[in-house]
Order: structure tokens, then C-alpha cells, then sequence
């Protein structure tokens, strides 16, 4: 009996410990896309300064912008 609540603690630790790593991840990532996102955001107002083809950072953004939605859903 005490054997299984053992048993039974561990993996409750364990499934704790995996969902703490994966919210870390989750955090990470999160900032990491916010990050990129600022600075295409930034990146594209100085082409539009310059007169320059801002159609690739546009299509950068959106991207990021669904992966950013994408992540924030799964929280």
C-alpha cells in the first residue's frame, strides 16, 4: 500500500515538473516572439522612412503575429 502512494506521489511530482518546464518554455517563447515583433515593427517604419519595399517585414510580422495568437491560446 505505502508502495503505490509512493509511486503514486512521484508521478504526480513528475507531471508537476513537466508542466512548470513547458509554462517555462511556454513564457520564453512568448517573449522571444514579442521581441521579434518589436523590432520588424521598428524595421518597418524605417523603410517606410526611407521609402523602401516594406512587403517582406509586413509578411514577417503577420506571421509572428499568428504564432504569437497561436501560443497565447494554448496558455
Amino acid at each position: 500500500m505505502s508502495q503505490f502512494s509512493l509511486e503514486e506521489r512521484l508521478n504526480r511530482l513528475k507531471d508537476k515538473y513537466l508542466s512548470s518546464k513547458n509554462q517555462e518554455f511556454s513564457n520564453v517563447h512568448l517573449s522571444k516572439v514579442k521581441k521579434k515583433l518589436i523590432i520588424l515593427e521598428k524595421e518597418r517604419c524605417r523603410c517606410r522612412l526611407e521609402r523602401e519595399d516594406t512587403k517582406k517585414i509586413d509578411d514577417k510580422i503577420e506571421k509572428l503575429k499568428k504564432e504569437l495568437i497561436d501560443v497565447m491560446k494554448e496558455e
